[in-house]
């Protein structure tokens, strides 16, 4: 089995600070970190630190960050044999943590923004040997259309993460297996799929009302993350059902959370879980990541998982040599 992660890497340059500044205002004292991200990245180093062979597609600068990129992924595991080198500069996030573990953050998209359909279409065996595609969305549009054609026609599961949510045609987006949004993404959605409601009465829809319209509308699986509440899961012509979220022992930095989810989402759907048994696990993954500062820090693996909810929580996904 093997799960193939197309989007972005980038360099997050992080600032940890009791308070965000207000408009026009500077504030001292921050503590400042450098770290990977970059939501596939996050995400492929979140599915091998499962135990999940994994493929990641994405564009990188001709930089340093680049260098230490591969490093880093050789380490961790992920195959970035198929990561592109354009001239330009590497992706860069910043992010700034309050004292409640609350972020906020800003990109550059640098050679992101030039990783192009025919970049994708160079790579289509790797689509091809993937049982699996998650797709996130700090890529062109058109690239990320291109990977959910090209992921549905290799007979893959194709998981959308919408972050940011794409402008896709909607015969795109029914091409999708399983999509993600958060709660503001979902009303994104919802109002880019033509629903007749005005937006202040979509905005106010309860998020199983959400989860349930955008399922029927895409005939699709939809996990409709909620932060500390949890999530929401809905079959095409299901109804929802919440998973409730897991308690972490303290909330540090929710900067990864959801890239930890989507990872370990796509391992437990890859290994044969329904979607509901996936979304548990998931909830799982997310709660411990936000215990640490940093992203990869506390991106867990299956091996921290089993010490904390035990091996039977997490049977749902097999180890690498099964």
């Amino acid at each position: 089995m093997r799960i193939l992660v197309v989007g972005g890497y980038g360099v997050g340059l992080s600032f940890f600070t009791e308070r965000p500044p207000a408009d026009g205002e500077t504030i001292s004292g921050a503590r400042f970190s450098q770290e990977h991200g970059g939501k596939a990245s996050n995400q492929a180093v979140g599915v091998a630190r499962l135990g999940i062979p994994v493929s990641l597609l994405t564009a990188v600068g001709s930089d340093w960050y680049a260098h230490a990129a591969r490093e880093m992924w050789a380490a961790e595991g992920v195959d970035a044999s198929a990561v592109v080198t354009k001239e330009g500069v590497t992706m860069v996030g910043a992010i700034i943590t309050d004292a409640t573990g609350e972020n906020r953050i800003i990109l550059a998209n640098g050679v992101l923004d030039q990783l192009s359909p025919a970049d994708i279409g160079a790579h289509a065996a790797i689509f091809e040997s993937a049982d699996t595609v998650l797709i996130s969305c700090e890529i062109p549009a058109p690239s990320v259309a291109r990977a959910i054609t090209f992921g549905r026609a290799a007979g893959a599961r194709v998981i959308l993460n919408p972050a940011p949510v794409p402008r896709l045609p909607e015969h795109v987006l029914r091409q999708v297996d399983v999509i993600t949004p958060n709660e503001t993404e979902a009303l994104a959605l919802l109002q880019m799929l033509g629903n007749d409601d005005a937006a202040t009465t979509l905005a106010a829809l309860p998020p199983q009302e959400k989860t349930a319209r955008i399922a029927q509308a895409l005939e699709c699986t939809v996990v409709l993350t909620h932060g500390a509440e949890g999530c929401y899961v809905c079959e095409s012509g299901g109804q929802p059902q919440k998973i409730p979220a897991e308690t972490p022992r303290a909330v540090v930095d929710t900067t990864g959370a959801g890239d930890a989810t989507n990872a370990a989402l796509a391992a437990a759907l890859t290994c044969g879980a329904k979607p509901a048994e996936a979304a548990r696990f998931a909830n799982c993954a997310g709660s411990i990541t936000v215990e640490a500062e940093g992203v990869l820090p506390g991106i867990p693996s299956i091996d921290d998982l089993h010490t904390r909810f035990g091996a039977e929580r997490c049977a749902v996904v097999l180890p690498r040599n099964s």
